[in-house]
């Protein structure tokens, strides 16, 4: 049995600090949202002012004491800086005005970078590397005068903590090929669907301007090279070349150390999940009625063939689906996790643009997985950013038009019968389908009768569709739409469809199943037999080095002082070592084990709800049953190695 140990106080202090700052900093910036709304009111407006200005105090200052207590100085004095100011307010020795909301807000993405490097210090991911893949070695040339904008540097940040590979790509298309931005704005959006793109050198803005045979890109991934290598090995590409880059010799200063601010639109994945403190007493509940089930079965197992043994194991299974249940329940998580974010998104973008936007969101106390959630964000922030950028017109377009000047977005999450329905919808411009289908035509894109709303949105998310007048920094109507319906492709049963009207906007609405959970699989093959492997089990998997290879007084193999296994059981060899290429390293019940297999394939994600497993064939193996479907591969129990 391998042995736990606690995490140690300091460790705990610095996770809860991390933990609460995250909650506070998103209600200081929704405060301050909400102050700006008040700016020049009078009457009730500034008995609202004050109580804003008073939580937004305590909060700040709750805050700047924790860090305080944690030797934190950095964090401390910007926390040191907001409340100054919002002291100067209360006593009304300064007044609110947009500057003084956009200073706060500018000190609160630091305070964010500040909290979010501390905490990067306390557990510091291993330094990047490539490990046995054989890709050229990178050149310092090529990278010169190269630089990264905050935001990339915030999108090479996400990448470090969720430990990914950072790659530079060079392609070049063959000089015959006579449409050379199809083909770039094709392989883009095939990566984008496969990893995340960073920078792309020169931008697409320039690409589509001029006869551009060469791009540059930086991106970040988990995913094997081979299947990136397939995602851009399209037509007339004279030569790929994918190279891997160390974190500290990133070009424009990124260096290990460096803290990039966190921008309003990032979103840095949480490992922790709030629960209530009820459920968990709900689910101590039934671990203790389990154990007295198996206590009263101890007692009575010489009688196994009696009726009333018969009753404790009915009652132990209900037990066990009782709290199967409570704990997805536990992997809920509302809507309100990324529906806060976006009046930030909305208020920063609108503002750079020129234009007047309000933004509602309903439903945010709607729960749904978390995985679901991780998936949905993006679609929904770009969706959300699409309606800023080219579904809102400008005042003057829309006073035009007889429209009020402020455009409306209006961000939702219902529950009808048993399924849950997100929609973004704006009160802004058509997106017209005359000149959708005539740059369909343009950019050689097989064109169907545009008759429907489907066949439009198939045209709008087609990979490299775009349109001149679309082509921006922040979206494009039509690029990257097939990237939102690729996303929404992931999860089994869930569509995306559009309406779009003269004068009314346009509204995205996602459908996916109410309960539904995703449980992640890593699919490998061993021998002729293709095996999925709960992720959530994996620890990492390895490229077998026969030297890491030793064996016990028995003559059971371990890899790194750890036992192996095939799919047969634990591997007793005494003469030679595996013929396997891979090893997939796998934690359960406080055991570790390494299985070996020939090809790690990919993962998928899999309708948990929908997946039943039939009898074993071989003991731990089961063939599975999905959406009543018999499936190719079989699930492998990690109790294998236990």
């Amino acid at each position: 049995m391998v042995e736990k140990t606690d995490t140690p106080p300091a460790e705990k202090l610095i996770e809860k600090f991390s933990h609460d700052s995250r909650i506070l900093i998103e209600s200081l910036s929704t405060i301050l949202l909400d102050l700006e709304k008040v700016i020049g009111a009078e009457g009730k407006a500034i008995e609202e002012f004050e109580e804003k200005v008073n939580q937004a105090f305590r909060e700040i200052h709750s805050l700047k004491s924790e860090s305080s207590y944690l030797g934190y100085e950095d964090v401390t004095d910007i926390a040191n800086d907001i409340e100054t100011i919002l002291e100067e307010l209360r006593r009304g020795d300064r007044e609110l005005t947009r500057h003084i909301i956009d200073t706060l807000l500018s000190l609160l993405d630091s305070l964010e970078s500040s909290v979010h490097e501390r905490k990067k210090e306390s557990s510091p991911v291993e330094r990047f590397r490539s490990d046995g893949v054989e890709l050229q070695p990178e050149s310092e040339e090529p990278q010169r005068g190269v630089q990264f904008d905050e935001f990339e540097k915030n999108l090479i940040l996400e990448a470090r903590e969720r430990g990914e590979k950072v790659y530079r790509m060079v392609c070049e298309i063959d000089d015959s090929e006579s449409m050379k931005y199809p083909r770039i704005y094709l392989i883009i959006n095939n990566l984008e669907i496969l990893v995340n793109v960073i920078k792309v050198i020169p931008d697409i803005e320039e690409i589509e301007k001029k006869d551009i045979s060469e791009v540059v890109l930086y991106f970040s991934s988990s995913v094997e090279e081979k299947d990136i290598y397939s995602a851009v090995n399209i037509d007339q590409i004279k030569r790929i070349q994918i190279i891997s880059v160390d974190y500290p010799s990133l070009p424009g200063g990124w260096e290990q150390g460096s803290s990039p601010s966190v921008s309003p639109g990032s979103r840095i994945r949480q490992k922790y999940t709030r629960i209530e403190a009820e459920r968990l007493d709900d689910l101590l509940g039934y671990v203790d009625e389990m154990h007295f089930n198996l206590h009263r079965m101890d007692k009575t197992f010489d009688q196994f063939m009696k009726m009333n043994t018969r009753k404790e194991f009915d009652g132990l299974s209900a037990l066990i689906s009782a709290m199967e249940a409570e704990l997805k329940l536990m992997r809920m998580e509302p809507f309100s996790r990324e529906f806060n974010r976006l009046p930030r998104l909305v208020r920063d973008a609108s503002g750079k643009l020129g234009k007047k936007v309000e933004i509602e969101v309903q439903g945010g106390d709607i729960t749904i997985d978390r995985r679901l959630l991780d998936i949905l964000s993006d679609p929904i922030f770009h969706l959300v950013r699409n309606a800023v950028d080219h579904g809102i017109e400008k005042p003057e377009e829309r006073t035009a038009a007889g429209k009020a000047e402020t455009g409306t977005i209006l961000v939702s999450a219902v529950v009808v019968e048993e399924q849950v329905i997100i929609q973004v919808a704006d009160d802004g411009r058509v997106i017209d389908k005359n000149t959708v289908s005539a740059k369909a035509h343009e950019l050689g894109i097989p064109v169907t009768a545009v008759d429907s709303m489907e066949n439009l949105f198939a045209l709008v998310s087609h990979p490299g569709f775009s349109t001149a007048s679309d082509v921006s920094d922040y979206s494009g109507r039509g690029v990257g739409l097939d990237l939102v319906a690729q996303k929404i492709k992931q999860i089994e049963c869930a569509s995306i469809r559009m309406v779009t009207r003269p004068g009314e906007g346009t509204i995205f609405t996602i459908t996916i199943p109410k309960g539904f959970s995703l449980l992640p699989l890593v699919l490998a093959k061993s021998k002729e037999m293709t095996l999925a492997v709960p992720k959530r089990s994996i620890e990492e998997t390895v490229a077998i080095a026969s030297g890491n290879f030793t064996r016990n007084e028995e003559g059971a193999l371990l890899y790194g002082g750890i036992p192996v296994f095939t799919v047969n059981g634990r591997v007793l060899m005494k003469d030679k070592t595996p013929e396997e290429q891979f090893g997939i390293i796998i934690s359960h019940l406080g055991e570790k084990g390494c299985l070996l297999v020939d090809e790690l394939l990919f993962e998928k994600e899999v309708p948990e709800d929908t997946m039943f497993l039939g009898k074993e064939t071989i003991p731990h193996i089961y063939p599975v049953t999905l959406n009543k479907r018999k499936t190719d591969f079989f699930y492998l129990n990690p109790s294998l190695i236990v």
